[in-house]
């Protein structure tokens, strides 16, 4: 036991010093999610729901038994002798057998479709909750490196500002640039707080969602496109998009619950009864078994309900109508994201290797900027303003590539 415990602490140890990637944080996110474990239930239920309509398609059975004992009195009275003490048996089976099969299947139809629509729904919450996870870690590195590029600053500024000082007590310089210095030294080790106070945020939310400390993430660096072309990806769209099939779903219920109304109007509620019965009544021991069976076909007509099939009519067809136009809506409003999203994603691929080149250069110009300052040809204004480029660069380039990922992912939420 000792040595499996030390296998399992060791293989903990490992899981969390290596890299957590993207695609393992959003699978751990979703291991862990109980609002998706609620999705997955909803699933469930939906179905019970369609195990629940096909179970109408079999006849309903119901055993009945009655057993007890009685006494007859006051026979004396009519001649036919003393009291009498009897026993009562009775055992009936009844078995309802519903024949008006449009209400039955439209049910069936009914519940299949808010399965489908409670699997749309599902995926639909999957994507967005997929984002959220893509944008707390990029937020995450993106904060780290912030963090790390400013205390490196705090640095800078603070060793200039002891330099000032010292030369300030030599009155080399006046007091008024050196409080301008220390002005930028406040202002940096501001930031700094704020900074360190920004990233705890951003990893208090990975913890929430991975149940884990957020270690040596990396950025994620191939983005495959789900189409060749923005015709094909916009079929896909059309053809697998959540929300279009949830909408689809739900007409497709409501059409079937119009029908079943429309046919509850011209047709008859049929079902069929057989009931078997044996009764005793025993004054005496072998007293005889009465049988009774019975077999009924119901047709039971609604000559007038206060109107209620064909209100249920009437509003299943404008719910319908009402549905139909939200769809064509949805289309509309899929085929302009699709479009935006396709073409974001080109205009962010450039912007995003753009500001890559901007940070290379940057960088270069910071080592030369240490070079120079090393063989004090430069003063150490310059170095950190080089500093400050490059910080500025980085940032711009983490941001750049924040957006290029975001975009990356809605386009395949629409899919």
């Amino acid at each position: 036991m000792r040595f499996r415990s030390l296998i399992l602490a060791f293989a903990f140890f490992l899981e969390e010093s290596f890299a957590t990637t993207l695609d393992e944080t959003i699978l751990l996110a979703r291991r862990n999610s109980d609002q998706i474990a609620i999705q997955e239930l909803n699933i469930d239920l939906s179905k019970a729901e369609i195990a629940h309509s096909l179970q109408k398609f079999l006849p309903s059975a119901k055993y009945n038994m009655q057993r007890g004992t009685g006494t007859v009195t006051g026979l004396s009275a009519t001649g036919f002798g003393s009291d009498r003490d009897y026993k009562v048996k009775n055992d009936t089976l009844t078995v309802n057998f519903d024949l008006s099969l449009h209400q039955i299947i439209a049910k069936q139809v009914s519940s299949w479709q808010d399965f489908q629509s409670a699997k749309a729904k599902y995926r639909g919450f999957i994507n967005s909750f997929t984002i959220d996870i893509v944008q707390n870690y990029i937020d995450i590195i993106i904060a780290t490196e912030s963090l790390e590029l400013t205390k490196v600053m705090e640095k800078d500024i603070g060793a200039q500002k002891y330099t000032s000082q010292v030369k300030s007590i030599t009155e080399s310089i006046n007091n008024i640039e050196y409080l301008g210095i220390e002005s930028k030294y406040d202002d940096i080790t501001s930031r700094v707080i704020q900074a360190e106070i920004a990233l705890e945020q951003l990893k208090d939310t990975y913890r929430i969602f991975t149940k884990r400390d957020p270690s040596n993430l990396q950025l994620p660096s191939v983005f495959k496109l789900p189409a060749p072309n923005l015709a094909k990806y916009q079929e896909m769209v059309r053809a697998n998009n959540t929300d279009l099939e949830s909408m689809k779903a739900q007409i497709t219920s409501i059409s079937a619950a119009k029908t079943a109304s429309y046919l509850d109007l011209i047709m008859p509620r049929i079902s069929y009864i057989h009931q078997d019965a044996k009764s005793i009544i025993a004054f005496l021991p072998g007293a005889p078994i009465i049988r009774q069976k019975t077999d009924l076909l119901n047709l039971d007509f609604g000559i007038y309900e206060n109107g209620d099939k064909v209100n249920q009519v009437i509003q299943a067809s404008i719910q319908s109508r009402i549905l139909e136009h939200q769809k064509a809506l949805l289309a509309d409003k899929l085929e302009l994201s699709s479009k935006m999203y396709w073409a974001n994603h080109h205009s962010l691929l450039l912007l995003y290797k753009s500001k890559k080149e901007a940070l290379d250069i940057a960088n270069v110009q910071l080592g030369i900027a240490k070079e120079r300052f090393k063989k004090g040809s430069s003063s150490f204004i310059s170095l950190i303003q080089s500093r400050v480029s490059f910080y500025n660069a980085k940032i711009d380039y983490l941001r750049a590539y924040r957006e290029f990922v975001l975009n990356y992912y809605k386009m395949l939420s629409l899919i």
